[in-house]
């Protein structure tokens, strides 16, 4: 059995499966499978996209379920993904969710632009043209919020911009409200642990720069300061002695003591910690953090590092442990902040 049909996460499984089981009788994986293949045509093109489609979706639990769909999908153009159900499910809202994104995206740059009396085609010509950074897939894989001196600045001041100017422009304006409320998921993975001591590897708002300013890690860490946590902190790119000018004053503001909590020691700030919380994309030195863990430890990765790095630890009984009670709710809120 194969769902075509755009179905959100799980209903193969928690609808399709059982209400085939039911009717015939029958076992799934061992008297039929089911298995997702969503269609990507849009209308008034549909043909053309089925012949030649950009990507083709194969989903199931059981990879050699796949095979007779495998067969029907020789020789198609694209590439062609085999993976989960819930991911097959998953990624057809991804792709329709973006795609309005942009749409909404464009038409409030494009209304800021004529009010402003700049040329939005020229702009967006301009925009579109930068394919490392602009239309690519940068910033695409979900990880910790954004921060720095840039981000936040410019899009407060587009915001003010259109206020001034009446216009109504709204997914500008929810882009800080949803990076809040993403670095809010993330103090509460953190708090939900119910433990003290928590070591935070990474300061600076990106790895390789000391550049502390809306760094969504000094908020995080302020937030469990103000909660009672006791708090070590390692950075390699940061070092209080080489901060200067606007960064030094931004974070003698935000967090005064500040050099107190500052470690050049990576394998000590995880050994005195309960909590390990990754905020830097620093991936040489997460070996270096597993062969430090304790099976009582708690790692939230706020960067989305390869789970395998995980694994590997956990074979050697040095993962994370989030098989207590008391951390199970961690494990539901680090999952909504890495993704």
């Amino acid at each position: 059995v194969v769902l075509r049909s755009t179905v959100l996460p799980g209903t193969a499984k928690s609808l399709a499966i059982p209400t085939i089981e039911s009717a015939s009788r029958k076992r799934a994986g061992v008297d039929f499978a089911v298995c997702a293949n969503p269609e990507f045509t849009r209308e008034g093109s549909a043909i053309h996209d089925f012949l030649d489609p950009a990507i083709t979706v194969l989903g199931a639990d059981d990879l050699s379920h796949l095979l007779p769909i495998r067969e029907l999908y020789q020789g198609v153009s694209g590439r062609i993904f085999e993976t989960s159900l819930g991911v097959a499910e998953m990624v057809k809202y991804v792709c329709n969710a973006f795609h309005a994104l942009k749409v909404t995206f464009a038409n409030e740059i494009g209304t800021l632009c004529q009010q402003l009396d700049v040329d939005e085609k020229a702009v967006t010509e301009i925009f579109t043209s930068d394919t490392r950074l602009n239309i690519s897939t940068a910033y695409l894989t979900p990880g910790f919020a954004f921060g720095g001196s840039c981000l936040p600045k410019d899009l407060r001041a587009l915001t003010y911009c259109a206020k001034q100017l009446d216009l109504n422009l709204p997914l500008l304006r929810a882009i800080m409200l949803s990076n809040e409320a993403h670095l809010e998921r993330a103090v509460e993975a953190v708090l939900a642990t119910k433990r003290k001591k928590i070591g935070v590897l990474g300061l600076s708002f990106k790895s390789g720069t000391d550049d502390l300013r809306e760094s969504p890690s000094v908020e995080l860490i302020k937030r469990l300061l103000g909660e009672g946590c006791q708090i070590q902190i390692w950075d390699r790119d940061v070092s209080l002695g080489g901060l200067v000018g606007s960064n030094r004053q931004f974070i003698a503001e935000e967090i005064p003591h500040i050099g107190r909590l500052l470690s050049t020691d990576l394998q000590e700030v995880v050994k005195e910690s309960e909590v390990v919380v990754i905020s830097t994309k620093a991936a040489e030195h997460i070996e270096a953090i597993l062969t430090s863990l304790r099976p009582d430890q708690v790692i939230i990765d706020l960067c989305s590092h390869p789970r395998r790095s995980f694994d590997a630890g956990a074979s050697n009984n040095k993962a994370a442990s989030l098989g207590e009670s008391s951390t199970q709710d961690a494990q539901a809120h680090l999952e909504a902040a890495v993704s």
